[in-house]
């Protein structure tokens, strides 16, 4: 994996707003600084040539100090498993320019809190609340920690939430343990939704987008009468959508992973 840093990640008035929440809640802090990372996945080692291109790529924004920011670094990355549109459109941009080499590019943002000692644990996870989404990212105290983005787990098998069998304390878990990041009138309305249904959440759309970075809709689609129609209702339907972007490799992903999420799913 390669690391290339990058230009400043945060204008001044955002850094200045940030650093005022952190101060709220960590104390005496004094500066607040950001760098893009970018991480680089390799099937092999470039050549200089290559090496020059990919950094001429990453090269963009406001010019960076050459000087490194001081402080403790708080590396947001995208959630290990996810693939972030920045990247999917990153490695397209780079496989056009002749890095076939390059596998995936992912991007971070690499904060650094300088104060009169270093974060407690618990300075730590406030600074951390404040500077990423839990939905969507990952706060990783080193850089080699961010490997992790391009291992390669089994997908995991269909689950439901058992909201019949356990009620609302079923989906507040979910919310929990998935970082849905749900109200709770959207848990109330959901809760009420899926009652009304007679049956429970499952996750196929959300599996499509988190493990495969596949987006969908799922449900009703606002079209009931049309899956009273098909004969789908009330359970709906998984749809997708092709659009002038997405080539014939796109299709051929999101075949596969109907086929390994069907394959993985409990029979009834």
């Amino acid at each position: 994996m390669l690391i290339l840093s990058g230009a400043p990640a945060a204008s001044d008035f955002r850094l200045a707003k940030l650093l005022s929440s952190i101060r709220e809640r960590c104390g005496s802090i004094e500066l607040l600084d950001s760098r893009y990372v970018h991480f680089v996945d390799l099937e092999r080692e470039l050549d200089a040539g290559q090496a020059s291109i990919l950094e001429s790529l990453l090269r963009y924004g406001p010019a960076a100090p050459c000087a490194t920011p001081r402080g403790q670094v708080l590396l947001v990355v995208p959630r290990f498993g996810t693939v972030s549109p920045w990247s999917s459109k990153a490695t397209d941009i780079a496989h056009v320019c002749g890095l076939a080499a390059v596998r995936r590019i992912e991007r971070g943002v690499a904060y650094y809190i300088d104060g009169p000692g270093r974060l407690s644990e618990e300075q730590w996870r406030e600074a951390s609340s404040l500077l990423h989404d839990r939905m969507t990212e990952a706060v990783l105290r080193e850089a080699g920690e961010a490997a992790g983005l391009f291992q390669h787990a089994a997908p995991k098998p269909l689950a439901t939430v058992p909201l019949a069998a356990q009620g609302r304390a079923a989906l507040e878990s979910a919310n929990s343990t998935l970082g849905l990041a749900l109200s709770d009138d959207e848990i109330d309305y959901l809760v009420e939704a899926f009652r009304a249904l007679g049956r429970d959440p499952a996750d196929v759309g959300t599996l499509l987008d988190v493990d495969y970075n596949i987006a969908t809709r799922t449900g009703l689609q606002c079209a009931p009468l049309i899956h009273d129609f098909m004969g789908t209702s009330p359970r709906g339907t998984v749809r997708m959508s092709i659009g002038p972007a997405n080539k014939e490799s796109d299709v051929d992903a999101a075949i596969r992973a109907v086929t390994e999420i069907a394959a993985a799913a409990p029979r009834e």
